[in-house]
């Protein structure tokens, strides 16, 4: 609870000031995400809040649209609370306005990955019964034609901004409580699931203290979130930035040429991204990170390789983020962390309990804390990942529970040879996936993208690995790639990957 005030009072909340309009917000509001975007409209006014290209908000604006497009949902397509929505759209100003609108009605607001096929959007509005579908463009809608659901497209619910100031205006809509967020874990590795939170402030409490308190986000004036807003990472860091009164940059896809454009001309100082985009910003252009102050890295392991690549261009300014879908942000690595410890996850952030689903020393990672969602009657929530746990209490990722592999009757972890292998000097990027083999049982397979310009072979490789790995870690086949397949949010898609056998 300490972290906690000392967290708020290094944000202004629990100032005279800050209460106040805290207050004032909660009092006109009600509870949803709209009383932490009016408490930001009122503490920020003119400060800018989104820009994207040649758009951009302030905070005062921001707040006033989502309130124009709130009624707008209201009197014109009679959305009522408790109405499920889904949302289908990248990263873009008006995506921004339209999710903030629906929780100030209290609707259930639903977060699609745009990628995915008709066959699962179909199988998931049977599943969930959505009231509304909104699309970001019609070429979208026109791909996902679904009988007997009703459909928008997120240009058809521009407002105008009324030429009213924060000051005397009026806010007509009752106060209601936050509908709950979806979001829909990665679909990589098997169907999608979906995890609904509701949108409670002090489910924020704990992840804010730690992102206050040990990576001092509140000090930067601008972030660049390159994550999709539909990921549980690119949302959870645009509302801490919301809250923050940070101007936020984004971009409508992730492009590494577009992405340094972004940070160089503005003068970002703190970037939100996956592994992958931080490997493809580094590779086309590492002095453009070089004025980051602070790299925050979510959604997958960071290899060796890349944290000392990082550090080397960049400086020490990486931090790790580790979380799932249901367990939410719960466990934090600070660059000295990295530094003398490049494979571990970090450390569980205040209010987080860890524990192994296991007697050995390695085991499946289960999480306990308030903002966590529950799994039946159990506040341990299962992750899917396999750790151990050393002394000091730091967590090391050994993979996912499904990636492992039994070869030879020896446990073998893909993780384990990725991050030798990315160790290479010729080796850009790496993925591993378990094989079935005839006299082993299963054997581990590498796919490997070599850097530009250069040559290695497989037989190579396997020399060059003999003195670093295990005889049973041995990849019966490596395989070289022109790029790896990624999913829309930057993970390697090992689903993909098994389809190249």
């Amino acid at each position: 609870m300490i972290a906690i005030i000392i967290s708020l009072f290094r944000i202004g909340v629990l100032m005279p000031k800050g209460l106040i309009i805290l207050m004032k917000s909660m009092l006109k509001e009600g509870t949803n995400l709209c009383t932490l975007l009016l408490y930001s409209a009122t503490k920020y006014k003119d400060r800018v809040a989104l820009v994207q290209g040649e758009q951009q908000l302030t905070y005062e604006e921001l707040y006033l649209l989502v309130l124009n497009q709130a009624s707008c949902l209201l009197q014109q397509h009679h959305l009522k609370q408790g109405q499920k929505v889904a949302i289908l759209s990248r990263n873009t100003v008006d995506f921004s306005v339209l999710m903030f609108a629906l929780s100030r009605i209290g609707v259930d607001v639903v977060l699609l990955n745009p990628e995915i096929s008709k066959t699962q959007l179909d199988r998931l509005s049977q599943k969930y019964a959505y009231d509304l579908l909104i699309f970001e463009h019609h070429e979208l809608a026109k791909k996902f034609v679904l009988k007997g659901i009703n459909y928008l497209l997120i240009h058809e619910l521009k407002v105008n901004q009324r030429d009213l100031s924060l000051d005397r205006f009026v806010n007509p809509l009752a106060k209601v409580m936050s509908g709950q967020i979806t979001v829909l874990t990665s679909g990589t590795t098997g169907e999608f699931k979906a995890v609904s939170r509701r949108q409670r402030f002090i489910d924020f409490l704990y992840p804010l203290s730690a992102l206050v308190n040990k990576i001092a986000l509140q000090r930067f004036k601008s972030i660049y979130i390159a994550v999709p807003f539909y990921h549980g990472f690119g949302l959870a860091a645009m509302i801490v930035s919301i809250l923050l009164g940070t101007e936020i940059h984004i971009a409508r896809g992730f492009d590494e040429k577009k992405a340094i454009r972004i940070i160089e001309q503005n003068h970002i100082q703190v970037v939100a991204l996956v592994p992958s985009m931080l490997v493809r910003m580094l590779n086309a252009s590492s002095s453009a990170l070089k004025g980051v102050k602070r790299i925050v890295s979510g959604g997958a392991a960071l290899s060796p390789s890349l944290i000392a690549e990082t550090f080397q261009k960049v400086g020490s300014v990486l931090y790790n983020l580790y979380g799932t879908t249901e367990a939410g942000f719960c466990i934090l690595a600070t660059p000295k962390d990295l530094l003398q410890y490049p494979e571990a996850l970090g450390k569980a952030i205040h209010g987080v309990a860890l524990r192994l689903a296991s007697l050995e020393d390695i085991g499946e990672l289960e999480v306990k804390s308030k903002w966590s969602v529950r799994q039946g009657r159990s506040r341990w929530v299962k992750t899917g990942d396999l750790a151990y746990i050393d002394q000091t209490k730091l967590v090391f990722l050994k993979g996912r529970v499904d990636s492992m592999i039994v070869s030879g009757g020896e446990n073998v972890y893909p993780l384990d040879l990725e991050n030798v292998m990315s160790q290479h000097p010729q080796v850009y990027e790496v993925s591993v996936i378990g094989v079935p083999d005839i006299s082993f049982g299963q054997r581990l397979k590498a796919f490997v993208v070599l850097k530009k310009g250069v040559s290695v072979s497989e037989t190579e490789l396997k020399d060059w690995l003999k003195a670093r790995v295990a005889r049973y870690q041995m990849p019966a086949q490596i395989v070289f790639l022109d790029e790896l397949p990624l999913s829309s949010i930057g993970k390697v898609n090992t689903l993909l990957l098994s389809e190249k056998m």
